[in-house]
């Protein structure tokens, strides 16, 4: 199961006695804190990029943080949108349309730029889809990744090969910055604090592959066909394991957001 609080434990113990529980701890969307300087360094990358800010930089709803994922591509009309962890915009990720209009915000310099707005949230998934606005263009880019550029997605096929070659995935967040880990399941289930289950989910690295943040972040690895140029996805991460005995991240697979929803 997945929880929004590591005090389930107690509870879990009182009602399951000897039963084994495998427990995900959704990660939490921390307040923006201003005085922390890996926060605010992350600011700056965005506020250089603007009006096209790559994928691992912060982004805001209200005052609470996450980080921009790449351009999420509609596969019918080629529209490009921002996107990043649903549960940003509150409500333990469970919303759809409830937030939709709602400001997508990054840090530009002093202030705070708006950089679209909600569309629709996906609570199965975690993701949110957000129409551009003030003239900024979802970049297909990932911050500080050599190279940066993504191309696509691992096809769950793709993904289990590089699982059976021990290929790492790699991750740029906000706050944890540059990570990287083994994939551990690529077609795998969770449950969103007992509301919301989510299919086709990513799990990979430990719980020091993302912290509180990083939400919104994607896994990759290297284009196999051009690994000099090129960077293709594995997910969008949203949330780490901290029971004993279970040590990785979770989040959603490219291939799954793609074969679901297009």
């Amino acid at each position: 199961m997945t929880a929004t609080d590591r005090s389930i434990e107690t509870v879990l113990d009182d009602v399951t006695e000897e039963l084994a529980v495998d427990l995900t701890v959704l990660d939490d969307v921390p307040r923006t804190p201003w005085n922390d300087q890996v926060t605010r360094d992350a600011y700056e990358v965005a506020s250089i990029e603007l009006p096209d800010p790559p994928s691992g930089v912060a982004c805001m709803a209200g005052s609470k943080t996450a980080t921009l994922g790449p351009a999420l591509y509609d596969l019918k009309d080629g529209t490009r949108y921002f996107t990043t962890a649903n549960h940003l915009f509150g409500a333990k990720g469970t919303k759809a349309t409830a937030h939709k209009g709602t400001p997508l915000l990054i840090r530009h310099g002093d202030e705070t730029r708006e950089l679209g707005r909600v569309v629709r949230g996906y609570p199965k998934t975690d993701v949110v889809q957000v129409a551009p606005a003030n003239g900024s263009y979802p970049a297909s880019t990932i911050a500080e990744a050599v190279p940066g550029t993504v191309i696509g997605q691992y096809t769950k096929l793709g993904l289990a090969d590089l699982m059976a070659r021990s290929e790492p995935l790699h991750k740029f967040g906000t706050i944890s910055r540059h990570t990287t880990g083994q994939i551990k399941g690529v077609d795998g289930v969770t449950c969103f604090a007992g509301k919301v289950c989510k299919r086709g989910q990513l799990k990979w690295g430990s719980e020091q592959t993302m912290t509180d943040g990083d939400s919104g972040s994607v896994s990759y690895h290297l284009d196999p066909e051009h690994p000099s140029e090129y960077v293709l996805i594995g997910g969008i991460n949203n949330a780490r394991t901290w029971w004993p005995g279970m040590n990785y991240v979770w989040g959603t697979a490219a291939h799954h957001l793609r074969d679901e929803y297009g």
